[in-house]
């Protein structure tokens, strides 16, 4: 984390189950993060030194999804890193952390947006905030920020005035 801050890099967090570490399961994946420039580093590694958010909408008993919810918290909190929740199953217990984790990265999100008020632009403002977030969304999707592409696309539809609830 030092390296990647003084090297002014980005980083990916690679949150899994401790069999995630096996090449055979994770398929290469943190090798191929890495190939992209960015630093690779697991939930596990960060330096949780505050006191995390609690309580959580879920029922936090367990040590694992413990660690997942700070470091969720840990990368909300930074421009410089990512969060990628490695998940094999996708049911039980897996199925509410991943959901709570989207959560504690979602609520970053839309707490450090500028929500500006679209019906009080101008035609002119708009396609400027447009062109503003396309290149944003486009330079999001090559640094495999899929999750903040999306958000970004589904904005510069609000503002085209294809607002479409999902």
């Amino acid at each position: 984390l030092e390296e990647m801050e003084r090297g002014g890099g980005r980083g990916i967090v690679l949150a899994g189950r401790p069999y995630h570490i096996d090449p055979e399961i994770n398929h290469g994946i943190p090798q191929m993060i890495a190939s992209y420039g960015l630093c690779v580093l697991t939930e596990d590694s960060l330096p949780i030194d505050f006191n995390p958010a609690r309580p959580v909408r879920v029922n936090d008993q367990w040590v694992y999804h413990s660690r997942l919810y700070s470091a969720a918290e840990f990368v909300a909190g930074r421009n410089d890193l990512e969060l990628i929740q490695l998940n094999s199953f996708g049911c039980g217990l897996d199925a509410v952390t991943t959901d709570q984790v989207n959560e504690i990265l979602e609520i970053s999100t839309h707490s450090s947006d500028d929500s500006k008020d679209i019906k009080k632009l101008t035609k002119q403002q708009k396609q400027q905030l447009i062109e503003s977030l396309t290149k944003e969304m486009k330079a999001a999707a090559k640094l495999l920020e899929f999750e903040h592409a999306a958000y970004l696309r589904d904005k510069i539809n609000q503002l085209k005035g294809k607002d479409k609830k999902r």
